[in-house]
């Protein structure tokens, strides 16, 4: 999966971005519009991109990667660092959160209709009553969308997925900064979710979007009922998230894990590939490959044997005996 940020349904002009924010453009002439946003490592023609902390490094990668048509919002010690066309401001976040809330019309599309017009749902895909998709949705072959299931804008779902009752996918993650004043804004989240083939959702589960990339759960991955994957995490392939697990933001979970009833994960925390995460555990620090981890903070156990593993009953549920 290509990870260019996301792609608005219009356009801004760097007229309409200036008048918009009352701010003046350094190299404007090097803009002619913006149609989508990215982040600054991974820059892509017309998107525009934010930048609230200052590093030398990320300022080579910009100077060797000056991409046409880019919009920088950035601090002042970006000013005579970088390249490429840039607004700047003492308050990157609340300036690109208002230049995408105009661009792609941020929550201001009212859905009348039980399936966007511009969604794609495969000729034998089941969606049940109450179920909605939002624009640039895409439901595959075979999947079966079970009552009341809320689908946002820009969520792909693969084939033969099973999404429970009640799931809400794609909706804005808790994305919120603080201004000069300290009041609190709400970031837009518009980079959707990617959903590979043959996952199950429990009923009641929240996967949210990703804010610039899209949240990604892969392949034949199954979840249980209640669980909150947050705004642009990574679950890897075959893993099993039990109820009421929660994963906070960014989190990174290899293949083939298990995480716990009640398990909780700290925001940017990376989970190794078969990783064992006990029920009611408070994640607060990288969990390796193969390891298991218990209690509040959950640290690693290391006695051997089986360590507690979920074992698969004769009737291949996959719960912990």
């Amino acid at each position: 999966m290509e990870r260019t940020g996301a792609l608005a349904a219009k356009s801004l002009t760097a007229e309409a971005i200036r008048t918009l924010c009352g701010l003046d453009i350094l190299d404007a002439h090097k803009l002619d519009h913006v149609e989508g946003v990215t982040t600054p490592d991974r820059l892509y023609p017309y998107r525009v991109v934010f930048l609230d902390r200052f590093s030398d490094s990320l300022c080579g990668e910009l100077e060797s990667a000056p991409e046409p048509g880019v919009l920088v919002i950035a601090t002042s010690d970006y000013r005579r660092r970088i390249p490429q066309a840039r607004i700047i401001t003492d308050s990157p976040r609340k300036v690109f959160a208002r230049v995408v809330w105009e661009l792609f019309d941020y929550l201001g599309d009212v859905q009348t209709e039980r399936v966007h017009p511009t969604a794609k749902v495969h000729l034998t895909a089941r969606l049940s009553v109450g179920v909605t998709v939002g624009a640039g949705g895409e439901i595959g072959e075979g999947a079966y969308l079970c009552p009341n299931v809320v689908v946002g804008p820009n969520v792909r779902i693969g084939k033969g997925c099973i999404i429970k009752a009640g799931t809400v996918i794609g909706q804005p993650g808790f994305g919120v900064y603080r201004d000069a004043n300290g009041d609190p804004y709400h970031l837009p989240h518009v980079g959707g979710v990617f959903i590979g083939d043959h996952v199950e959702l429990g009923a009641l589960n929240t996967v949210a979007s990703g804010t610039i990339h899209p949240t990604v759960i892969e392949d034949m991955v199954k979840t249980d009922d209640h669980v909150h994957i947050a705004h642009n995490c990574h679950v890897g392939a075959r893993t099993l998230v039990a109820a009421c697990a929660e994963m906070s933001g960014s989190v990174v979970v290899g293949r083939d894990c298990w995480i716990g009833p009640n398990a909780a994960i700290r925001d940017g925390i990376e989970i190794g590939t078969g990783a064992f995460i006990a029920i009611a555990s408070n994640v607060v620090h990288p969990v390796g490959a193969g390891e298991t981890v218990l209690g509040n903070p959950a640290r690693s156990v290391v006695n051997g044997g089986d360590r507690g593993r979920p074992r698969t009953r004769p009737g291949g549920t996959g719960r912990a005996r």
